[in-house]
């Protein structure tokens, strides 16, 4: 199933740009409970994005798994997109997975049922997001069985295909085999087997140094209070959104607080998922620039996937 990519190469069109840092890794690698470990750390510095889930209720959830997957995809380039707009170099987006994410799952998928919607996937890809715009990609490593022990150990629910072992055999495939054809530099796998507080420290070292030293003006923001944090509790408590994983914290001035399916923030009093929707509204504040104009509405794309 390799498949050799040739891209186009803009690289100069990067200088002027945010960074963009993807994580990626197995299930029970330890990606996003590190992630989340630093993203206190790191405020102010970073702003991390959650992994692209679909809402409760959302009709995706209803589609069959392959469609599941496209929608995924066209998330994904729509995010990707959405922070290529960004025109400030001091910015630094960290991803809890990337649309690699997605290739991993087809991959694996086709893998397991003897299907072959991959590279479906991959022209996709090609027809929609030419570009790679990464500056760094971290691949936290684990090996299937043990990222699978991992979970259970801590009492999650797998679903399947999550729980069978030649579908999680050909995820790593993917990361060890497939991944380098896309032709991506910076990419670093961090094995996750190691002490977890050492690969915490490596890790916000290996990001710091990947983040512009340009200093920014400071954003103006209203530190949030305890009914703000209640409100997001039980708001993420009736949508199943599992424990919060950090503090709030401020992300470009709205009081975020991120959850293990979800992150949500406080607009207006109320809470809001921090989505791709929501992501636009804070750019298109924060960069105060037409381009970000004519974006269209979420029931638009909806209806055009």
């Amino acid at each position: 199933m390799s498949v050799t990519l040739v891209l186009p190469s803009k690289a100069s069109s990067y200088s002027e740009t945010s960074h963009i840092i993807g994580i990626e890794g197995l299930p029970g690698a330890g990606k996003t409970t590190i992630l989340t470990a630093i993203a206190e750390e790191l405020e102010g510095k970073a702003i991390i994005l959650s992994e692209i889930n679909f809402e409760p209720n959302s009709p995706y959830g209803k589609l069959p798994i392959k469609d599941q997957g496209d929608v995924y995809l066209r998330l994904w380039i729509e995010r990707m997109t959405l922070l290529k707009t960004v025109k400030d170099p001091s910015l630094c987006f960290m991803t809890d997975r990337t649309y690699f994410s997605n290739f991993a799952y087809i991959y694996a998928l086709d893998a397991l049922k003897g299907t072959h919607y991959y590279h479906n996937q991959i022209r996709l890809f090609i027809n929609n997001l030419v570009e790679i715009p990464f500056n760094k990609l971290f691949v936290f490593d684990v090996h299937p069985e043990i990222g699978l022990q991992r979970r259970r150990l801590r009492g999650d629910q797998i679903p399947w295909p999550w729980s069978e072992e030649k579908f999680l055999k050909a995820l790593h495939q993917f990361y060890k085999k497939e991944l380098p054809q896309f032709g991506i530099k910076n990419v670093q796998f961090i094995d996750t087997l190691e002490d977890k507080r050492m690969t915490i420290s490596n890790l916000k070292k290996e990001v710091l140094k990947s983040i512009d030293k340009t200093q920014k003006q400071a954003i103006l923001y209203t530190y949030p209070n305890e009914t703000q944090e209640r409100t997001l509790c039980f708001f993420a408590k009736r949508k199943g959104l599992g424990e919060s994983c950090t503090r709030i914290l401020n992300v470009l001035g709205v009081p975020t607080l991120y959850f293990l399916k979800h992150s949500l923030q406080v607009v207006n009093g109320r809470p809001v998922f921090f989505n791709n929707d929501q992501l636009y509204n804070l750019l298109k504040v924060y960069s105060q620039k037409t381009f970000l104009q004519g974006k269209p509405s979420l029931q638009e794309r909806a209806n055009a996937l």
